[in-house]
């Protein structure tokens, strides 16, 4: 649909997408019925290699998509396994106001924005009262209710067994169904972190769908989180290269290969995310940030912001961080102080960390030599922080960040006790974004003065090129001043890249 009107040639999107031949076609809906036309066109030379036309009641859509796949299948001579055999020679019906609502469910979801995802909930429901028999509706409202969960916008015990209660029935109505394997794969690794359990059902998923871009994409999410980075770049670059005008798949291939220490990578897939998707602020100052953190080449981070501030995303909380925090580590601390005197954004919160603005007012506070600012605004930051363990006492981030604030207004045996509470929820031996609070607390260690143990821990996380963000943070933000000249980190550095 994305070229839908477009002014592109056959041979420009084939070259686009990577592929040989496209599929073009057009649906008729007439009462209670449908027409599909369809015909494959080559793309080097814009011939008709194929055309046909498929006549079918609507509620016997399903049954229509798989004549379509499979007359194409046999025309490109494609060789489909068993398992893709069997599961294109299944059909049933459906309802066809429900698959209608099934639809604009999953037009809304990849965007995981909180209101599309809501939406796409509300889509599945509406299908699933119309049809109660509709199997893939289930699974796909169990995959939001997980996603749900995993971004944090419902961690609630109730949100978790709406996720399963969906995948079972689905389970239910079609016991083989892929989809449902893909969402429980979602629900065991997003919603418990089973990823031998979540292992097993993307797998089960793969058998049937070996070329469908999202079980990639759950694949290399996982993989990633086991530490498996070598594997999780395989599929995530698979996903992108099966689905290549999706932002999410190409914005994770990026991610992955700045954890695997591959700036150039790296930063090719976020030029890639950024074209398909200009209007999203956070693609800049993600990519600025890896720049920052993994080369500490101020200049070339500062130049890969400056789109966005055209933009006129300035504002934008993830933008105001990246140019905070590289204003932090060239140096320009009055001119981010009164920067950020003027702003006014919400923390910054992932998986891993938790960054009040606060937080980076203190430190830049403190290297200016206002001490007393740097303690109120370290205050505010144990405050807000303390704030969000009062309601979700069992993420890793808030304790973490929680101790940088303690650590910030001289309470040492606090900010540890903290720091190793963020340590033992997300253990790095299970989760690989566990290494991150293990650079937090060598980063309290440094703050309160045990620079032993800071050293001691630094080489885990460098050795895994999980120094969150790398070389660049360690030789740049003033966090880790103290540490510059001892023999110990001098020697750490060239060992890992630096």
């Amino acid at each position: 649909m994305q070229y839908k009107g477009t002014n592109q040639t056959v041979k420009q999107i084939a070259d686009e997408l990577g592929v040989d031949a496209l599929v073009e076609g057009s649906a008729l809906r007439e009462g209670g019925r449908v027409r599909i036309s369809v015909q494959l066109i080559a793309g080097a030379t814009d011939a008709h290699l194929w055309v046909d036309n498929f006549d079918r009641e609507y509620k016997d859509i399903l049954a229509l998509h798989s004549d379509v796949a499979q007359a194409i299948a046999r025309e490109v001579k494609a060789t489909l396994s068993p398992e893709e055999a069997a599961a294109l020679a299944q059909k049933g019906t459906v309802n066809p106001e429900a698959y209608e609502y099934y639809l604009r469910g999953m037009a809304r979801v990849p965007t995981a924005n909180e209101l599309d995802l809501r939406i796409a909930i509300d889509m599945y429901e509406n299908a699933i009262n119309l049809d109660p028999n509709f199997a893939e509706a289930y699974a796909a409202l169990s995959s939001v209710h997980s996603g749900i969960w995993w971004i944090n916008l419902d961690r609630s015990a109730h949100r978790m067994s709406l996720a399963k209660a969906a995948v079972d029935k689905a389970f239910q109505l079609q016991p083989d169904l892929p989809g449902a394997h893909f969402a429980m794969g979602l629900f065991y690794y997003w919603c418990h972190m089973d990823y031998d359990r979540a292992l097993q059902e993307f797998e089960a998923a793969q058998k049937s769908m070996p070329n469908d871009a999202r079980v990639h994409w759950g694949l290399g999410l996982m993989l990633r989180r086991q530490g498996k980075t070598e594997q999780s770049i395989a599929n995530l670059a698979r996903a992108y290269e099966l689905d290549p005008l999706s932002v999410e798949y190409a914005s994770q291939a990026a991610l992955t290969y700045s954890s695997a220490g591959n700036l150039k990578e790296s930063v090719r897939y976020y030029d890639i995310a950024i074209r398909l998707a200009p209007g999203l602020p956070d693609l800049y100052a993600t990519k600025a940030l890896v720049i920052l953190g993994l080369s500490g080449d101020i200049t070339r981070a500062r130049a890969a912001v400056e789109p966005a501030l055209r933009l006129k995303f300035e504002k934008n909380p993830t933008i105001a961080y990246s140019r905070d925090l590289i204003d932090l580590y060239a140096g320009n601390v009055q001119e981010a102080i009164k920067r950020l005197s003027s702003e006014s954004w919400p923390p910054i919160e992932g998986q891993e960390n938790f960054i009040p603005r606060e937080m980076i007012q203190a430190q830049l506070y403190g290297l200016a030599g206002q001490r007393q600012m740097e303690r109120s605004c370290y205050e505010d930051a144990a405050k807000i922080t303390m704030a969000k363990i009062k309601t979700h006492p069992e993420k890793a981030a808030y304790h973490s960040a929680l101790g940088i604030a303690y650590a910030g207004l001289g309470r040492k045996q606090d900010a540890i006790r903290e720091a190793k509470v963020g340590m033992e929820l997300k253990p790095a031996s299970k989760d690989a974004g566990g290494y991150y609070q293990i650079m937090v607390l060598a980063q309290i260690y440094t703050m309160v003065g045990e620079y032993d143990e800071a050293l001691r821990l630094l080489e885990g996380p460098l050795s895994e090129q999980r120094a969150y963000y790398g070389i660049g943070t360690l030789r740049l933000d003033p966090v880790w001043k103290p540490l510059r000249d001892n023999p110990r980190f001098q020697a750490l550095l060239p060992k890992y890249g630096g």
